[in-house]
């Protein structure tokens, strides 16, 4: 292991895993993303719960994410390819950008059933 500043760098499975799952972490410790949801008394996000809490909204999150849900995202992510991406059919161009946010933006509503437009959220 070598640390330069604040990044640690490390070159050795065991100690890779070590450092993933042996050292406890202070979810809520200022310069988190958990200290800055308590802070901005934003409570209840994945950043800053513990224990069974979190355990619950990860596998939730997996849900979402795992097979069964990328089958459900993936007409989500046709469907903005295949409006964004038309122009380039007749030779036009596409801001990838627009693009990028269009489909972050239609995942996250799908995740979250909201109905609004990507680009607004």
């Amino acid at each position: 292991m070598l640390r330069l500043g604040r990044t640690v760098l490390v070159h050795d499975r065991q100690a890779y895993l070590d450092g993933l799952t042996r050292v406890p972490l202070d979810r809520t410790a200022a310069g988190t993303t958990g200290g800055t949801a308590r802070r901005l008394d934003a409570g209840g996000l994945l950043f800053d719960q513990e224990g069974t809490e979190h355990r619950g909204a990860r596998r939730a999150l997996t849900d979402g994410l795992g097979a069964a849900g990328v089958a459900r995202l993936r007409p989500v992510w046709t469907g903005v390819l295949a409006r964004r991406l038309a122009p380039l059919a007749d030779g036009g161009t596409v801001d990838r950008v627009l693009l990028a946010a269009a489909m972050a933006g239609a995942t996250t509503a799908a995740l979250l059933d909201l109905d609004v437009d990507p680009l607004a959220l």
